[in-house]
């Protein structure tokens, strides 16, 4: 290995000092990261639940009383958020009640 043909012992020593800091950086860089991506997949998770709970509660009475075209409107309300491309309501049976596709 090269580093080791290096002469002086100082060389050395600075050598290895420096090949320690690169993989301890290295080490934190990753752990760091990590812990990002996964904050971002929480909040995430959470905004897509929050943006659910109310879209449902606005359209309790759209789904009671069985009108789709107010139900698209609630639907319509998150074209204005970042990160949600369309959305649907289903009723019990399984059939589409209402729907927003961002276009």
């Amino acid at each position: 290995m090269p580093i080791f043909r290096i002469r002086s012992i100082r060389n050395k020593i600075i050598a290895s000092i420096v090949l320690v800091c690169v993989l301890t950086m290295t080490t934190g860089f990753a752990i760091v990261l990590i812990e990002d991506i996964d904050k971002i997949k929480r909040t995430m998770a959470d905004q897509a639940a929050m943006v659910a709970r109310v879209i449902g509660e606005s359209s309790v009475s759209a789904i009671t009383f069985g009108y789709p075209e107010n139900a698209e409107k609630s639907l319509n309300l998150i074209g204005g958020l970042e990160g949600f491309e369309n959305a649907r309501i289903y009723k019990t049976d399984g059939s589409l009640f209402a729907a927003y596709d961002k276009t």
